[in-house]
This record gives C-alpha cells, sequence and structure tokens, in this order.
C-alpha cells in the first residue's frame, strides 16, 4: 500500500484508540510493519478491532486480523479439516498414486493425513482416537501455516539472508 493510505490507515487506529497516542517513531513503525497489506483489508481489520479491542492493538494483532480478511488465507479448523478426510478416503482410499491424489481445500490437511500414514487413515477401526491424533497434528501444522501468512515480505528476505549467510559461513 501506498505511504499515504498507511499513514490514513494509522490516523484511523489513533482517532479509535486515543487514550493511547502513538509517538512518531510509534508511527513509523506501524508504517514500516504494516505497509506491505492490502490497504482495504487493513481498514476493515481496523474496523472490526474497533468493536472489539478496548486497548490500541500490537502490529501483530493488526496483521493477523488484517492477513485472516484476505481471500485465501483461510486455515480449515482442526474439525473442519477433519470433515474433509472421508470423502478423500473413499475417493482414492489405497489406490493413491501419482496420478490420483486426494484433494483438500488446504494442504495442512494432506501434512496431517501423511503424518498419521494414508493406509493407516483408510483402515483404522477406532475413529475418535484417530481424530485426536489427527488434531493434534494438524494444529502444529496449521500455526506452521498461519505463521508464515503473517510473515512480511521483509521478514522473509531477511530470513532468507540469513540462512543463506550461515550456509556460506559454515554454520548451518
Amino acid at each position: 500500500m501506498k505511504r499515504s493510505e498507511c499513514l490514513s490507515a494509522i490516523d484511523e487506529i489513533h482517532g479509535i484508540w486515543q487514550k493511547q497516542p502513538l509517538t512518531e517513531k510509534g508511527v513509523e513503525t506501524y508504517v514500516r510493519y504494516l505497509d506491505d497489506l492490502s490497504f482495504d483489508a487493513l481498514m476493515l481489520a481496523i474496523m472490526e478491532l474497533a468493536n472489539t479491542e478496548e486497548y490500541l492493538p500490537s502490529i501483530a494483532k493488526l496483521r493477523s486480523a488484517t492477513v485472516a480478511l484476505i481471500p485465501g488465507n483461510k486455515i480449515p479448523t482442526a474439525d473442519e479439516a477433519w470433515r474433509e478426510l472421508p470423502n478423500e478416503l473413499r475417493r482414492v482410499g489405497l489406490r493413491r498414486s501419482e496420478e490420483l491424489q486426494p484433494v483438500f481445500s488446504h494442504p495442512a490437511i494432506l501434512e496431517a493425513a501423511d503424518s498419521l500414514s494414508w493406509e493407516a487413515l483408510v483402515y483404522y477401526e477406532k475413529p475418535a482416537i484417530l481424530q485426536s491424533q489427527f488434531a493434534k497434528i494438524y494444529e502444529t501444522i496449521a500455526e506452521r501455516y498461519r505463521r508464515e501468512q503473517l510473515k512480511s515480505p521483509r521478514l522473509k528476505e531477511l530470513q532468507t539472508r540469513v540462512e543463506n549467510s550461515q550456509i556460506e559461513s559454515g554454520n548451518s
């Protein structure tokens, strides 16, 4: 988003949470960490947070609320993910191959299913126990996806540079 749009969003934040004014340095920090987001999604997130948050939302809270509003970023809950499994287990069964792959609404579901073993899912006779195991694994995987969604492009770039410098220096 343009700097002027980001400043407009921060002005809206200041207007809503007036009892906690941002310093000039605070404004610049918010701009630096929010400027990669969609202006419209950020404004919508601010409006939603204004209805639920008594105190000035942190950058993390604003990023999280904004990213959650962007189409395609929804990560299913563990229950939603579990409900997708039966159809694909029936459709694919043990015939899974390069040509026949299960299709889920999010890649975290397949990762969790594969962690338990596709064959175990097909044959398991105690679904309540399996569902509990799936939920624990799935939540860990889904959280990794959530954290990745929240990262700004600058953070991803910096992480890559740090990783590359460790590889180059032999500290991997």
